[in-house]
């Protein structure tokens, strides 16, 4: 799973990916992925457009994002045109933002609680985890 997020949101996107990742779901982020001298642009890219599916943290810092904007951009566009990403998760905070992301609402969203319990991420990982994965 590829996750967007605005950098204003780190902390969520930093206990989403200990909480999935502790449940077996594989989390690539822009922190955990690039690597010093990485074209960390097209490292982006190449993460959005090939993840069996990619969530993107929904709040206003986020849709002021350039950056989450063009990831969901190449994400929606390679799920139209059939490629690998074969699920896009809306996940949106309780700041909101829901109203700026148009492109994200033919996608069945899923709440962040205030105060999320384990339950929440029982279930998140294991939505997560139903995804079907195509043989690369």
């Amino acid at each position: 799973m590829f996750l967007s997020y605005s950098h204003r949101n780190r902390r969520v996107a930093t206990r989403l990916e200990d909480e999935l990742e502790a449940r077996n779901v594989h989390v690539r982020r822009d922190a955990t992925l690039l690597r010093p001298g990485d074209d960390w642009q097209e490292a982006l890219k190449r993460e959005a457009r090939s993840a069996d599916c990619v969530m993107v943290l929904v709040s206003p810092a986020a849709a002021a994002s350039d950056w989450v904007r063009r990831e969901v951009n190449w994400a929606t566009a390679e799920l139209a045109a059939g490629g690998l990403v074969e699920r896009i998760v809306p996940l949106v905070l309780p700041s909101g933002g829901w109203d700026d992301f148009p492109e994200l609402h033919p996608f069945q969203r899923v709440d962040y609680p205030r105060r999320p319990e384990a339950a929440f991420f029982d279930r998140l990982a294991a939505e997560m985890a139903s995804i079907p994965r195509r043989r690369r």
